[in-house]
């Protein structure tokens, strides 16, 4: 049965309804006057308020930060860590067990139990959104919450499975209070939130992420601002004006020639965080022509500066991909539309530079933000930064006549005993995502981003390296007033 926290344990206050709020005072800290929290500008969007929902780098930058999961993701080793969980492990070959931390609750007030957990697991498996992480928890077979230790729960799993504990770690699993979230439709994206994660989110909407730190929140990212505001920028003039004003404290994938060259701002840079990707629309039906797809996998090699799916640093990685001077082009012709993110520095230069790369043998018509492209170009991050997160496109969207295929070799990872056995599927993965070409990877590069003065890194998480999210994802904890 859920419990109530009483005495002493008043749930974070908002209200969130047709962009209306309500102001909030953490619990822990009444007199705190918050004149402006601690802001970060970018280009991303939030277009979600559903962790099992999420696709995006907006939507899953909220669900990182707002919800908690049982386990979480080291940026600077990819090591698991317990967040919810006190510790998670293998009791037999299929039985994946977890002890759930007791004394955390949802913002609420309603206890966090392992019957939460259960729920939440279920219902992103249920609504099973194309694109999410839900992905990764299909190898659940049964979840179930011993009589006798009701702060545990025991994953039986089809097969056993080398990833799952990052599964665990991936936004689908985020955990939501079963009193209140719906199993089989969406959560509204107005309303009031209840979550356990590092912050409570006081505004959510397509310009602004206002996020106020949540004292109860038990696991490895604790913030230390008592707010932090990120807000989303349609325009360059309207980010231009914020700079200005110095009202912005971070700058995060904004373009460089934005940033003034006064010394304002100081420069941070992420080794090898920037991974630009071409992936197909499934849904396209020009996808289905082979000889277009490896036009588009074989034209773009002169611009092609790494030739892995799995980008270097999140596991075994493999140049499977050719770079170098054009091939011969084939007999072939065609139309097709390439989209990007518009709102991201850099982006559209790329997508002219992918188009030219593929003409005149394809003609190729730049869509910026259209979702129905059938071609998109992508800056990635993945939920969890392990090669199957970052194949998931390929994996979980397979050419017609392949789903048996590249099932086997997907298991064949998942399944492996050894590290040689685990490297040797790994590479025969990636040599076929290279044969299909559903997923094309460009380059992987340094990305900076920028600090204005007196704001630093939170030491605690710095220490475990968990000052940002997994593979160098926004994790907002990660900043401070220094």
């Amino acid at each position: 049965m859920k419990h109530l926290w009483r005495a002493g344990v008043a749930a974070v206050a908002a209200v969130l309804v047709a962009g209306c709020t309500v102001d909030v005072t953490p619990v822990d800290d009444p007199a705190a006057e918050m004149k402006r929290p601690l802001t970060v500008a970018t280009f991303g969007r939030v277009t979600t308020t559903d962790p099992a929902a999420a696709t995006d780098t907006g939507s899953t930058i909220y669900a990182l930060n707002v919800f908690q999961r049982l386990m979480s993701v080291q940026v600077g080793t990819g090591a698991l860590k317990p967040d919810a969980a006190t510790d998670c492990w293998y009791i037999d070959e299929t039985t994946y067990s977890c002890g759930i931390r007791k004394n955390l609750s949802f913002t609420n007030g309603n206890e966090l139990t392992a019957s939460d957990v259960k729920f939440s697991i279920e219902r992103a498996r249920t609504l099973g959104i194309p694109g999410s992480s839900a992905r990764m928890l299909d190898n659940i077979d049964e979840m179930i919450i011993p009589e006798d230790d009701e702060w545990r729960i025991d994953f039986k799993l089809k097969t056993h499975d080398r990833t799952f504990g990052y599964a665990l770690a991936a936004p689908a699993a985020s955990i939501v209070d079963e009193d209140v979230y719906p199993s089989d439709k969406l959560w509204d994206q107005w309303k009031r939130p209840s979550s356990s994660g590092p912050f409570f989110a006081d505004v959510a909407n397509l310009d602004e992420l206002r996020l106020i730190r949540y004292p109860r929140y038990g696991g490895a990212t604790g913030a230390t601002s008592p707010a932090v505001s990120l807000k989303m920028f349609s325009t360059p003039e309207a980010l231009d004006r914020a700079i200005a004003t110095r009202t912005v404290d971070v700058l995060w994938r904004v373009p460089s020639d934005q940033v003034p060259d006064d010394g304002f701002f100081t420069a941070e840079v992420l080794e090898g965080a920037a991974v630009q990707r071409l992936v197909w629309n499934p849904e396209s039906p020009v996808r289905n022509d082979a000889a277009v797809r490896e036009w588009v996998r074989d034209a773009t090699g002169p611009i092609r500066t790494t030739g892995a799916a799995v980008p270097e640093g999140a596991g075994f990685s493999f140049e499977t991909f050719t770079m170098g001077a054009r091939p011969e082009a084939p007999d072939i012709s065609g139309e097709l539309t390439l989209g990007f993110d518009s709102r991201l520095p850099g982006q559209e230069e790329l997508a002219g530079r992918v188009k030219q790369a593929l003409e005149p043998e394809l003609q190729v018509t730049l869509v910026g933000d259209d979702e129905a492209a059938d071609l998109q170009l992508r800056l990635t991050q993945a939920w969890t930064n392990t090669e199957l997160a970052w194949l998931q496109p390929y994996i979980e969207f397979p050419l017609p006549g392949r789903e048996e295929a590249v099932r086997e070799l997907e298991m064949a990872f998942r399944t492996a005993e050894t590290l040689p056995d685990a490297e040797s599927a790994a590479r025969a993965l990636q040599e076929a995502a290279a044969e299909d070409a559903t997923v094309v990877p460009l380059s992987q590069s340094d990305e900076t981003f920028w600090m204005a003065p007196g704001i630093g890194f939170n030491e605690r998480n710095l220490e475990h390296q968990n000052w940002l999210g997994p593979r160098w994802q926004l994790g907002l904890w990660g900043f401070t007033r220094v």
